[in-house]
């Protein structure tokens, strides 16, 4: 497993003329609240934090991620959205789209989207993605984003409750070099952030779903709905037909699928 060195990242960076501040730890809570705090304190957009390891990885919808040392990659970009956050909910959709190309090249392996915010290899997830916003309660500043993303490159010992659920990406991942890796994603992530009303990475995002012409199941409020995955708009919403023969899209949420099946 290739050592992370803030200088390589840069070194990495520089090659594509960008420039971004870089944060590299050791060990830390969350990339994802120290890019939060760095916020609070300085304001100083892009910012890069990367960790070897977490000790309070955070998920989507409060549930922790599993970040072990040196067998993964975490990684949280702090942006300013130049066109306000109502064009920011696409960067989850577009960060999957640029994570997943850049694993692909990486390791040659065909990499999955499982909507909205999930890599997956051979049915196992290897890469989550939490997206949040920032703004002060008086909105006296214009807001951020943080994008945090946590690849499992070559980690096998996962704990019981996920061992089903989660996997790796073996000896291709412990054989990439992180340094370029982050260097890469990130410079996908400032590239998009130029125009966050670019929708171009659907096409990508639709061809690499794992889900469309799935039986699947979301929430609404307290209530498992059954639906049938059709296709992702234009926008990335999850198109889906009810069991009347109605179509909604599904804008935000989670889903759950078998995707052994």
């Amino acid at each position: 497993m290739y050592a992370l060195s803030k200088e390589k990242i840069i070194e990495n960076l520089s090659r594509g003329r960008q420039k971004v501040e870089v944060n590299v730890y050791e060990t830390i809570d969350s990339t994802n609240d120290e890019a939060k705090r760095h916020w609070k304190e300085c304001k100083k957009v892009p910012c890069l934090f990367v960790s070897d390891e977490q000790i309070g990885g955070r998920g989507r919808r409060g549930r922790s991620f599993y970040s072990p040392k040196g067998t993964g990659l975490y990684m949280s970009l702090l942006l300013k959205p130049e066109t306000g956050l109502e064009d920011a909910v696409h960067i989850t959709t577009a960060t999957a789209v640029i994570a997943a190309k850049a694993l692909q090249e990486f390791t040659g392996e065909k990499i999955g989207i499982k909507w909205v915010n999930d890599l997956y290899l051979r049915d196992k997830k290897i890469c989550g993605i939490l997206t949040e916003a920032i703004m002060e309660p008086d909105m006296s500043e214009e807001p951020a984003v943080v994008v945090g993303i946590g690849i499992n490159l070559s980690t096998e010992n996962f704990p019981e409750e996920l061992r089903d659920i989660a996997g790796g990406l073996g000896h291709k991942g412990a054989e990439i070099d992180r340094n370029a890796l982050v260097a890469q994603i990130v410079t996908g992530l400032l590239e998009f952030a130029e125009d966050m009303t670019d929708c171009t990475f659907v096409d990508d995002y639709r061809k690499m779903s794992v889900v469309l012409g799935r039986e699947i199941r979301y929430n609404e409020g307290t209530a498992f709905i059954s639906a049938r995955a059709l296709d992702i708009d234009s926008e990335g919403g999850l198109m889906v037909e009810l069991s009347d023969g109605s179509v909604k899209v599904l804008k935000t949420g989670e889903i759950t699928v078998r995707l052994g099946e």
